[in-house]
């Protein structure tokens, strides 16, 4: 059975990410060197694997926005938004940065360009670069990090509707002929509030609220999975549908559930969002 679907609006899309690290830096400042810039963020990948394949430095899977830093001119400007040393992308490291319109490719993130390993990573840039650039980041306060804790995410539609019973249908009957389990991730239909939580003993924030989800899975158990939620949740999506999602992956991770669904859903596509994954407590 071939099945149709609405598509949603499409999406600029932006992530925000960090990592975990531990890192002493002068004058709460930050050095990146930027070694190519792009327009675009698809070419702005390429760039990137081209500087990692060069430079055998490994390639971070996210790319950061600059709307979690304040990139400066004068390096003598003092702010005292800072707090952190623990969730910053350092290192030799190959990284992608949006800032506004154009897309920055960077070989390393790190201390004073008086470090020794960061006059290393200067000239190791050079070696290999023309018209490296030296920027200078001010990280904002932790607090506003993580409140702005967002990740591009890659999603499977595989069908929306208006009718929540109608999208019911169909998932299971996707599901049947995929082989792949329906969830309804411990959800009910409230004919007041629409799509929830079903509500327990626990103390889960989002009881009797929606949270959508965030990834592949739908519980340890159940690695992959068909389930339907809010097409509100998610940033850049036609508001107001109820819609089957077949997965969610990280920007570049591979994933190969796509063609799988195909064979059942001709019209099954990805689309890009960004989702908040900081904690939900």
């Amino acid at each position: 059975m071939r099945l149709k679907i609405i598509r949603p609006v499409p999406l600029m899309i932006f992530i925000i990410s960090f990592v975990q690290a531990s890192f002493s830096y002068a004058d709460n400042f930050l050095t990146a060197v930027v070694v190519k810039e792009a327009t675009n963020q698809e070419e702005a990948i390429e760039l990137a694997k081209e500087v990692s394949a060069k430079l055998q430095h490994d390639m971070s899977l996210d790319i950061y926005n600059l709307d979690s830093y304040r990139f400066i001119s004068n390096s003598t400007e003092k702010e005292n938004d800072i707090d952190i040393s623990d969730l910053l992308p350092v290192g030799f490291r190959v990284s992608i940065f949006q800032n506004n319109n154009s897309y920055w490719v960077t070989s390393y993130v790190g201390g004073d360009i008086s470090d020794p390993e960061t006059s290393f990573a200067v000239s190791q840039a050079k070696q290999h670069f023309d018209n490296i650039k030296i920027k200078k980041i001010k990280p904002k306060s932790k607090t506003d990090i993580e409140s702005s804790y967002t990740a591009l995410r890659r999603v499977i539609i595989l069908g929306s509707f208006k009718d929540f019973n109608q999208a019911v249908v169909q998932a299971k009957e996707i599901s049947q002929q995929s082989s792949i389990p329906f969830s309804d991730r411990g959800m009910i239909f409230d004919s007041k509030k629409g799509l929830v939580f079903k509500k327990t003993e626990g103390s889960e924030p989002w009881e009797s609220y929606y949270f959508g989800r965030r990834d592949n899975s739908c519980g340890p158990n159940m690695p992959n999975c068909i389930s339907i939620e809010r097409s509100s949740f998610y940033s850049g999506f036609t508001k107001d549908y109820y819609i089957i999602i077949g997965g969610i992956s990280a920007a570049h991770e591979e994933n190969n559930l796509l063609n799988q669904y195909k064979k059942v859903v001709p019209d099954a596509y990805i689309k890009n969002t960004t989702l908040y994954m900081g904690c939900t407590h």
